[in-house]
Order: C-alpha cells, then sequence, then structure tokens
C-alpha cells in the first residue's frame, strides 16, 4: 500500500491542484452549501439549508471524547455523562429537556438520542419539527446546555446507576463479550486493551460525583465541539441562535491534551483463542496493523485515492469470497476482506476474516488464508479491477442523480466526518470527477505493488 501512494502520489502531481510543498495535500473543496463557521471560543458550527422533509430539521452536538480519554476512576464515565445529559442542566432541571421536546412531538429514542463511541460522542436530535422558528432556537438552547451546563447531581446519577448497569447487562452478548476479550490481543498492554465503553460494573456503582465532573470539565469544552444543523431553516437566523446560546460558553484557556497512547505493534504475530457458548459458528480473523497517516492526510486528494483504493481491494475480495460461498460444497460459509480502522483513528488494519462451518474448522480456514495468500502474492487481474472501477462509477453516477433528493440525514455523516477526521464535503458530483481523475490513472497492475 505504502508503495501504491508514493507511485500514485508521481502520477497525480500534474493535476490542478497548488499548494506550495505538497499539492496532494491541499484541502479539497467542501460543499459550498454548507455554511462553516467557528466562533472566538472554538466551537465549530455547519449550517445546510435542505427542505426534505419539509418543515423538519436535524440537529447535534459533536464532542472529541469518549471512552479512551477515561482515567481509571472514571471508567465507563463518558458513556453516563451521555446519560446525564438529560437528567438536568442549569436551565433545564431533572426532566426538562424531556418534558419540553416531548411537548412538541419528539420521542426519546427516536428523535432524541445520543452516542458514545471511543473517541467521540454524539448528541442529536432528529426529525424535529421546526414550523415554529421558537423550535430550532430552543433545540441550540437544549443542545448549548449539553455542551457546558450538564449538572450531574448526586441524587441523579444514583437514580441512574442500575439503568447503566441494566445496560451493560443486556449489552454485553456473545458478540460483545468476544469483542472485549480481543482487546488484548489487538492492543497488547496498552490502554486501548482496557477501554469497554460501559466500564466495569463495579466502578459504576461506586464512582464519585467528582470523577464524572472532572471527565465533563477536562473534555466538554468549545474547541473540542461543533453544532450541525441541517433542514428546512433559516441558515441567517440559525447562525445567530448558535452565537447566542453557543457564545456564552467561555473558551477553555488551558485545554488539555488527547491521551498520549503508544501504538499496539507486536514484533511477533499475537495468537488468541476465544470461546463463548453463545457464538452462533466458529470464524477466524487475521488482522495486519500499521500506524495510520496523520488525518489531516484525509483532506486532500492523498486522502480521497488512498480510500478509493481500499474500496477497490475489498471489493475485488468480496467478490471473489461471494464467488466461492455461493456455488453448492462450500469450504465456508462467508468470508471478507476489510481495509480501513481498528476502532482508533490513528490504528490501519487489514483484515480478512472467515465464518467457518463447524464440521470442516482447518479445511475451510486453509482454503479461506489461501486466497488471501492469492491476493498477497499474485494480485488482481484487470478483469476485476474493470469491474470494481464499474461498480464505483455506477455508484457515483446513482449519487449525482439522487443528489437533489437527500433527505436531511443524508447530510450528516459526511459534516461529522470532516469534524472529527479531517474528510472533505464533498458535493456528489465533484467526488464523481475526482474518482473519475484516479480511476483513469490506476490499473491492476498499480495497485498488484
Amino acid at each position: 500500500m505504502k508503495k501504491l501512494i508514493i507511485f500514485l502520489l508521481s502520477a497525480f502531481a500534474s493535476l490542478s491542484l497548488s499548494a506550495q510543498n505538497n499539492p496532494m495535500l491541499t484541502p479539497l473543496p467542501n460543499d459550498p452549501a454548507v455554511k462553516i463557521g467557528k466562533l472566538d471560543n472554538g466551537l465549530t458550527y455547519y449550517i445546510r439549508k435542505n427542505s426534505l422533509p419539509e418543515k423538519r430539521a436535524e440537529f447535534y452536538l459533536l464532542t472529541k471524547a469518549g471512552g479512551i480519554f477515561e482515567t481509571p476512576d472514571q471508567d465507563g464515565l463518558a458513556h453516563f455523562l451521555e446519560h446525564m445529559c438529560f437528567n438536568g442542566t442549569e436551565r433545564f432541571p431533572g426532566k426538562g429537556i424531556l418534558n419540553y421536546l416531548q411537548s412538541i412531538g419528539a420521542e426519546f429514542g427516536r428523535n432524541i438520542n445520543a452516542s458514545t463511541g471511543f473517541e467521540e460522542t454524539q448528541y442529536m436530535l432528529n426529525n424535529i419539527p421546526v414550523e415554529r422558528a421558537s423550535v430550532a432556537d430552543s433545540c441550540l438552547l437544549i443542545l448549548s446546555e449539553y455542551a457546558n451546563y450538564v449538572l450531574n447531581e448526586e441524587e441523579e446519577l444514583d437514580l441512574e446507576r442500575p439503568v447503566i448497569i441494566e445496560e451493560r447487562r443486556s449489552r454485553r452478548n456473545a458478540d460483545w463479550r468476544t469483542m472485549e476479550a480481543c482487546l488484548p490481543y489487538w492492543f497488547g498492554d496498552t490502554k486501548y486493551a482496557t477501554c469497554t465503553l460501559i466500564g466495569q460494573e463495579e466502578n459504576l456503582k461506586t464512582f464519585k460525583k467528582s470523577s464524572i465532573d472532572n471527565f465533563y470539565a477536562t473534555w466538554y469544552y468549545p474547541e473540542r465541539q461543533a453544532v450541525i444543523v441541517v433542514g428546512d431553516i433559516n441558515p441567517s437566523a440559525i447562525e445567530a441562535s448558535i452565537k447566542k446560546h453557543f457564545g456564552r460558553i467561555p473558551k477553555n484557556e488551558n485545554p488539555s491534551a488527547d491521551p498520549d497512547i503508544p501504538f499496539p505493534g507486536n514484533a511477533e504475530p499475537s495468537v488468541g483463542v476465544i470461546t463463548d457458548p453463545e457464538l452462533a459458528a466458529p470464524s477466524v480473523s487475521v488482522m495486519w496493523k500499521s500506524e495510520a497517516d496523520p488525518e489531516e492526510h484525509n483532506a486532500g486528494m492523498l486522502g480521497k485515492m488512498n480510500t478509493l483504493v481500499k474500496s477497490i481491494i475489498a471489493r475485488i475480495m468480496d467478490e471473489r469470497f461471494t464467488d466461492i460461498t455461493s456455488k453448492p460444497g462450500a469450504p465456508y460459509i462467508n468470508g471478507s476482506f476489510y481495509v480501513g480502522k481498528l476502532i482508533y483513528e490513528r490504528i490501519d488494519v487489514a483484515e480478512a476474516s472467515v465464518i467457518l462451518n463447524e464440521e470442516n474448522i482447518l479445511g475451510g480456514f486453509r482454503d479461506f488464508y489461501t486466497e488471501i495468500e492469492r491476493m498477497r502474492r499474485y494480485g488482481f487481474t484487470d478483469a476485476e479491477y474493470g469491474r470494481a472501477k464499474a461498480n464505483i462509477e455506477s455508484r457515483n453516477e446513482a449519487a449525482v442523480q439522487k443528489a437533489s433528493t437527500r433527505k436531511n440525514a443524508e447530510f450528516i455523516r459526511p459534516i461529522s466526518n470532516h469534524f472529527f477526521d479531517h474528510w472533505p464535503i464533498l458535493e456528489p458530483k465533484t467526488e464523481q470527477q475526482l474518482d473519475a481523475a484516479i480511476l483513469g490513472q490506476l490499473k491492476a497492475e498499480i495497485i498488484n505493488q
């Protein structure tokens, strides 16, 4: 892959992109219909007018903080804090936020939700009716309360503990338990191996208020946060509301650095055998880890090319596995090949996974790994590359054709990817043109390097 990227850097040096040092790192153009701004306190905001569905809007608060930011006494508290945002803020004590949102027709779960990841947390108000301008203003007020004004009152914390513990119990199914058991093999003795998001039950029962308050104060501040509003709204009014509600949050004059965790490399292969009585079928995964390029590279042509090449490789391998498993007497049930991230943005991984027949575990794995070795030794054919290329071109053409009919929710992921990971917010037509330029230079023998 590294050789391929070096080759592509040379091949695309003549493209009409300008930068003093490296044109491949010049940020690609964002969709001009997305208003991007930043407040004096460091908060980023995105506003995109869209009228499908009419008189509805999406409101998001993004925070660059998740489970991996916890200290030992905060185990599970990134997720716990997400729950506390619904249990009392300075302007909405108790269940005031839920009561207001339900009064305008929103439902918890369907329209009101949040999500905690290993490196990021999102709060969302989905498909909110905004016939009245005051509703949009109130939604932004609520997001600003999440951002800086959660109370974490002792009584509410104690009421929420059994809720979180029950969620932990229900979440830890066979797949989740298997993931937890895999962590030491993936990440060795680094902090990555101990982060489970939901936390250990003992800490959830006994943590002190100061622990969750410290997490909130340390990682929830404007420079780490962004607001997204997409929908049938007045962009100028939305911008004014953002400035009014989020501008009152003070700038963090002493921001904390991200946790400094060493890359979890291993000199020798790490092999684990994991069992669980509830797993439906035996499976094997083989991973090759590497340290990711800086996220800033995602913004330019280099990031676009890297993503496209990974997509081509995965498509071709999935085609091979589908061809094998669709035939009678297939040696294994399902095979897949993934090239992307291993949970964390700084860890790239190529992962080959196979679901095996109980009666032919070793034979099935041997045949599966033979396909991986065939890829490594001989690469791909021109015909395979041609089909993957045609598939990408067809996908892009479909995206261009439906661009004017996109619903509000479809804009959220590209915008959040811009904030979290520096990916450009590309218009479908722009993406089609960029991919066509790259695909026009690529061929199987280049990828096979």
